[in-house]
């Protein structure tokens, strides 16, 4: 995911859900705040560090959603199913 830089805020949002949260937390970031890109950085680290075998469940309310973010992880590099 290296061709990809993070923001600071960004950057913060991971190491929170990761070193404080125990991999459980709320952000809030704004409209092309880089959701998405935090979620799949917070799932890459938490499956190199952690265990490969972990299994993510997230919610978004629409099926348009739902393809935006499986697109994106696509694009940053996870292999689909």
């Amino acid at each position: 995911m290296h061709p990809f830089e993070y923001r600071d805020y960004q950057e913060e949002a991971v190491k929170s859900l990761l070193y404080k949260g125990l991999g459980r937390g709320m952000i809030e970031i704004p409209t092309a705040g880089g959701k998405s890109f935090i979620i799949a950085n917070y799932i890459w680290n938490m499956v190199k560090k952690v265990d490969r075998k972990l299994k993510f469940l997230i919610f978004v309310p629409n099926t348009q959603l739902v393809e935006q973010f499986y697109n994106d992880l696509i694009d940053y590099g996870f292999n689909p199913l």
